[in-house]
């Protein structure tokens, strides 16, 4: 298989790690705050879902910007 996404739960994620690499970008779902978004998306998160996205993106877009 050679998917071109690999779903997972929010709970399920192993925390501090970084998400194996493969051909699939990682999209994780249930993402409640936007801290916990951005940890993701340092470990290699190409997506997230959120029940609540609104309260999310409002979290998101409050937020000082990211240094490049």
């Amino acid at each position: 298989m050679r998917p071109e996404f690999v779903f997972l739960r929010s709970p399920a994620a192993p925390a501090g790690r970084a998400l194996p690499s493969g051909s699939w970008a990682w999209v994780v779902y249930e993402v409640t705050d936007a801290r916990h978004a951005l940890e993701l998306a340092g470990r290699g998160v190409a997506m997230v879902e959120s029940m609540t996205p609104v309260r999310l993106a409002g979290e998101l877009a409050s937020r000082e910007p990211l240094p490049a």
